[in-house]
């Protein structure tokens, strides 16, 4: 077991101990060889322990910056948090994905290297010719599109859903109000989810992105908010449909 974090006064050593034995009982222990690797994350009054489905390279992740890529815009994301993104919403081989606001490509990179089947539509031709761009450099295929987000076929059905939309910050909102481009792509997102599909939606954090996508019919499963700088949080919020 690997600890990561400092001590809690909260939480007791024996009451840990005791937990994590009735968890791993009937394993036999092997310190240096392990087929299974156990890790456990403890936060002040919490503890949470988890097993180790894959480690990644995280200088191999760094390599793919933004800045790193044949077309780069400021507003694209990092890629170890499409990745983290990616995981969460379970994206893995052979799943129908879409980026309905696909811009460099980020998101879908990470996700064609998992093995998702790619999709980005995007209303601005330069950021699609840009992501076809950035997706062939790492030797990707997809179907992009210029195509309004908030416009989506209602004959097309994805098994998952992941968008970081413009803020009107270092990515325009083509002069639409961003609660009314919120409301009418998350609308869109959920048409196009198949049942039970799952979706990422980011946001500014002062935006009510979670009302709005249970007015829209989503359950939400997590609400996350992140600082981004002194002048932008922005929020991470996993829905189901």
């Amino acid at each position: 077991v690997q600890r990561i974090g400092v001590s809690s006064p909260k939480l007791s050593t024996l009451m840990l101990e005791r937990e994590i034995g009735a968890a791993l009982s009937g394993d036999k222990v092997d310190l240096k060889n392990p087929d299974v690797q156990v890790q456990g994350f403890l936060s002040e009054d919490s503890f949470i322990l988890t097993r180790l489905i894959q480690n990644l390279n995280r200088s191999e992740i760094l390599e793919r910056t933004p800045h790193r890529r044949p077309y780069f815009h400021p507003s694209s994301l990092s890629p170890i948090l499409s990745r983290t993104i990616c995981n969460i919403c379970g994206v893995t081989a052979g799943k129908t994905l879409l980026d309905p606001f696909c811009g460099t490509g980020g998101l879908l990179i990470e996700a064609g290297l998992l093995g998702a089947e790619l999709h980005g539509r995007d209303i601005d031709s330069e950021m699609i010719s840009g992501c076809g761009e950035n997706l062939s450099h790492y030797r990707l295929n997809g179907s992009l599109e210029i195509g309004d987000a908030t416009e989506l076929k209602d004959s097309e059905r994805f098994d998952i859903a992941i968008t970081d939309p413009p803020y009107g910050r270092a990515s325009t909102t083509r002069g639409r109000g961003i609660n009314a481009l919120y409301q009418k792509a998350a609308e869109s997102i959920y048409k196009i989810l198949k049942p039970g599909g799952r979706a990422c939606i980011l946001s500014p954090h002062t935006l009510p992105l979670e009302e709005i996508a249970e007015d829209t019919g989503f359950n939400i499963l997590e609400s996350e908010t992140i600082r981004v700088h002194k002048s932008l949080t922005r929020k991470i919020v996993f829905l189901s449909k």
